[in-house]
């Protein structure tokens, strides 16, 4: 899975960077290994105002999931975030299937 992040208004730290990429790589552990490994998530956070706005879009072949939560603090934004993203799979899996072909009706 490539994993793009990228920090407007403050330092992006080592920290947030290894835990940012491990709460991705945890969301979407619903999904095949091949749909995994093809995967493409950008994460985004935004600071204004003393307020951290962390936004994750998650693609695999032709769908994409979208969470964005605002939050003082960034790693609870990004922790709402990926428990979002990771709902978003389950639901998804659990009507279409893991097996799923990726043609939505």
């Amino acid at each position: 899975m490539k994993i793009h992040l990228e920090a407007d208004g403050f330092a992006l730290t080592p920290e947030l960077d290894k835990y940012a990429s491990k709460k991705a790589k945890f969301a979407v552990r619903k999904l095949r290994a091949g749909d995994r490994a093809g995967a493409d998530c950008a994460i985004r956070f935004a600071e204004a105002n003393g307020v951290t706005t962390c936004s994750i879009v998650l693609k695999v072949r032709s769908e994409a999931f979208m969470a964005e939560e605002a939050t003082q603090h960034p790693y609870a934004a990004l922790d709402i975030v990926a428990a979002h993203l990771e709902r978003q799979l389950a639901d998804f899996v659990s009507r279409y299937g893991s097996k799923h072909d990726w043609q939505v009706p």
